[in-house]
């Protein structure tokens, strides 16, 4: 199945082309009856999917009572509770009162240990259960996940997948300028030019040098020139 690609960036949670038609992607997959049952939704670290997801999900009727979000922070203890108090099947029941899990950052996961291979398992067990389904973020294709056997990588592979594409200039333009209001910096249209041009391909680090340009302009009460954003990239390349 052939990803479909998009570029959603989280500073525009209304108006962006490309991030509404991601919006309602995950939204129809969530809505739909029929499978495939599992979303599988990949892309660098910092291009906004769990951004995306969470601001789809809020706007859902059912809001988050019918949502479960895993992670490695908060699966992992709770799945060697269960191991230690011989109650993984309670565990795995328990995730039948909800309508859509969420596990985050899949790749973080090895699978060389138990409570790594119990997240699959209770996967599979949720699937099992027609009114449920499962998003899946990733900073990789599953073709590209480590310590899964073939066989649940077919499975993952033909899983609905979509990409998310690092942001466009035009999308780091739109950051750019919601930040600058908000913070009222005095920047000039070349450094902005340059920003957003020169700027990296991670709203993380786009998000972080905007902070530290306006903790310059916050001491200073100087006006932004190209020369400050020249330095703090050049910095962040090294």
């Amino acid at each position: 199945m052939n990803p479909v690609r998009t570029n959603c960036p989280p500073a525009q949670q209304n108006g962006n082309p490309s991030n509404e038609l991601m919006r309602q992607k995950i939204a129809s997959f969530v809505s739909s009856l029929s499978p495939p049952k599992v979303l599988y939704i990949h892309g660098q670290s910092g291009v906004g999917k769990t951004h995306l997801i969470n601001l789809t999900l809020s706007n859902l009727e059912d809001g988050k009572k019918a949502i479960k979000v895993l992670n490695a922070n908060s699966f992992v203890p709770s799945i060697l509770s269960a191991i230690n108090k011989k109650s993984l099947e309670s565990y795995r029941s328990s995730l039948k009162c909800y309508r859509l899990v969420v596990i985050e950052s899949i790749d973080f996961f090895s699978f060389k240990q138990p409570a790594h291979v119990e997240l699959l398992k209770a996967v599979e067990y949720v699937l099992s259960h027609d009114h449920m389904k499962v998003i899946v973020t990733s900073q990789s294709h599953p073709s590209k996940l480590v310590g899964l056997n073939r066989k649940r990588i077919n499975w993952l592979n033909s899983c609905i997948i979509l990409q998310i594409a690092c942001p466009t200039n035009y999308d780091k333009l739109l950051l750019i300028q919601a930040f600058v209001r908000k913070h009222r910096m005095q920047i000039s249209a070349k450094a902005v030019e340059y920003l957003c041009v020169h700027g990296p391909e991670n709203y993380f680090y786009l998000l972080g040098i905007l902070n530290t340009l306006n903790l310059y302009y916050e001491h200073t009460n100087c006006p932004i020139t190209i020369r400050t954003p020249e330095f703090l990239i050049l910095l962040w390349r090294c």
